[in-house]
């Protein structure tokens, strides 16, 4: 390379790092917050630059997004994200990266995983805002959305009084427990959806009592019903769809009647 064209390089590296900047540090404090709806919209800014900066050279695209992916990975542990959950992430999407085929793939991993280390920094700080007693009832509707969640249900598991689990849970969080157990199901719903679950094998799942009781609670939620969301939304993630597995395996374990729990099925 010339001495011209050398200069030319750096001024061009130059100019992108100084409109790169301001979109760069948007996107971290947005990681830093957990706050999903502002990363969004610093990301439709910063992704542009960055394809501006890889100029469709994948070796270059491979080294810069994964020296970003480190920094940004770095902001999360400092805002309360665990250094377990970053070696887990990495370990997932970069072998993702070292594999794209395109740059367009890369800038998609790269959105995908910046709103990963949000959610991460998200769940830490609301797990740093409740009391224990609030961790561990958000944590068993968590990973019991099959069960028939209801107040008198989680509290003869969890062994306390079901007012005291209702008033506290109202007087921590801000809302009734069971629009928190409503709108995690529904979360859940979102999440199968995307993934081209069929309805009446989500009805199942949440343990819904009927198709048209879930449908009517999908519509007063998000102003659609589950088969235009479904039709309507953006393919899930690497990471979403592993956890969507997990999900589903949590479900299998326990067969639900009428209501009641039931023997675990046989996993052999």
């Amino acid at each position: 390379m010339s001495e011209y064209s050398t200069q030319q390089f750096d001024d061009r590296v130059l100019s992108w790092a100084e409109r790169a900047s301001k979109p760069r540090m948007d996107c971290f404090l947005a990681i830093s917050h957990g706050d999903i709806s502002a990363l969004r919209e610093h990301l439709s800014i910063y992704i542009p630059l960055l394809r501006e900066l890889i100029d469709n050279n994948l070796s270059d695209g491979v080294h810069t997004l994964d020296w970003t992916w480190g920094q940004v990975g770095a902001v999360a542990i400092v805002a309360g994200a665990t250094i377990e959950d970053n070696k887990d992430l990495r370990a997932l999407y970069v072998p993702m990266l070292l594999n794209a085929n395109s740059v367009t793939e890369m800038l998609h991993l790269t959105e995908d995983i910046f709103k990963e280390y949000a959610l991460l920094v998200k769940k830490a700080k609301s797990k740093n805002q409740y009391s224990p007693v609030i961790n561990s009832i958000c944590t068993f509707v968590d990973n019991n959305l099959s069960a028939p969640l209801s107040s008198e249900y989680i509290a003869e598991k969890l062994h306390y009084s079901v007012s005291y689990i209702l008033h506290k849970f109202k007087d921590e969080v801000g809302v009734p427990l069971s629009q928190y157990i409503s709108d995690r199901k529904l979360d859940a719903a979102t999440l199968m959806l995307r993934a081209r679950v069929p309805i009446c094998e989500i009805v199942e799942y949440l343990n819904y009592s009927s198709h048209s009781y879930f449908s009517y609670s999908f519509k007063k939620k998000f102003g659609i019903t589950p088969a235009q969301y479904r039709d309507n939304s953006i393919p899930i993630t690497p990471i979403e769809k592993t956890k969507l597995e997990n999900m589903i395996e949590s479900f299998n374990c326990y067969e639900y009647t009428n209501g009641r729990e039931s023997t675990p099925k046989d996993s052999r």
